[in-house]
């Protein structure tokens, strides 16, 4: 009985993933849109946390949208956990910190790891 139990908590040990640490300590860099796609590859090697900031221009589907600034445009894909608590739309600027994904065949994305936050007057305003 005991074997057994030991080879199923192995088996579900198996996919198990980690999360990564996004919290103080941890360097966020600055990028434009542009930035962000030209060095798309080596961000994602790195597993580099970025700050981008721009507009929400479109939902593709439940989690991913379309975010712009003047340089350019890229999928950004945020969990609702990280969505700003008050109604937004596409002529509200939003700061979002994540994760750079980059794949061949998809393209780029970046993966929201820290709450979405509205820019009101040159000011940061938290959501959540």
């Amino acid at each position: 009985m005991k074997t057994l139990i030991v080879i199923v908590i192995i088996f579900l040990g198996i996919g198990e993933s980690y999360g990564q640490y996004t919290g103080p300590g941890t360097k966020v860099s600055r990028f434009n849109l542009s930035e962000v796609i030209k060095q798309a590859k080596k961000l994602d090697l790195k597993d580099s946390i970025v700050e981008i900031e721009g507009f929400i221009t479109q939902q593709i589907d439940h989690e991913t949208y379309w975010i712009e600034d003047k340089t350019g445009k890229v999928k950004v894909e945020i969990e609702q956990k990280y969505l700003p608590a008050v109604p937004f739309n596409n002529q509200v600027r939003v700061i979002v910190v994540g994760e750079v994904d980059y794949n061949m065949l998809e393209g780029v994305e970046v993966e929201a790891k820290r709450p979405v936050q509205i820019v009101q007057d040159e000011k940061k305003v938290k959501s959540n």
